[in-house]
């Protein structure tokens, strides 16, 4: 069985995709792209309850400094700020 040889076309083709600096090159685009998606994205917000000066002894409604607060935080990352 004789190989029929390479045209130039298949011979630079074939080049190109096992040549390992292009494939690093594409690896490292890919790298760039999933980098630049994830930083247009912000963090998930994080839900946040306190409670102060609960009683431990007693009903809650006794003590008048009980206090309960919840909030939501989000976090910007560095030099997302005003964009």
């Amino acid at each position: 069985m004789t190989a029929s040889p390479l045209t130039l076309d298949e011979a630079e083709r074939l080049a190109l995709e096992r040549d390992p600096a292009a494939l690093r090159h594409r690896e490292n685009a890919r790298a760039q792209e999933a980098a630049a998606d994830a930083a247009g994205r912000l963090p998930n917000l994080m839900l946040i309850g306190e409670a102060m000066s609960v009683p431990f002894d007693d009903a809650l409604d006794s003590d008048p400094m009980t206090q309960f607060s919840i909030g939501v935080r989000q976090s910007f990352p560095r030099g997302t700020a005003g964009a």
